[in-house]
């Protein structure tokens, strides 16, 4: 079964989104495969390899804040 990331339901309202999902999504994915499973850990190794990520996804804004990400979790519906 292959799901797309673009394919996605975003949860949250336009007015609240400054980080796209798909951005949000692909940190957590390849944290996660990297051994990277806390929301800080994410933020960090985001941050710290962002030219790799840079080369999949723009990140016009930068890379979220632990909080968004575990935000952004928590409204996904599983």
């Amino acid at each position: 079964m292959v799901v797309r990331i673009q394919s996605l339901i975003e949860p949250r309202s336009e007015i609240h989104i400054t980080y796209p999902l798909p951005e949000i999504i692909f940190i957590a994915y390849i944290s996660i495969l990297s051994g990277h499973t806390k929301w800080k850990s994410m933020e960090w190794f985001a941050k710290y390899n962002q030219s790799w990520f840079r080369q999949f996804f723009p990140y016009t804004y930068g890379f979220p804040s632990h909080d968004t990400i575990a935000t952004v979790f928590k409204l996904i519906d599983p």
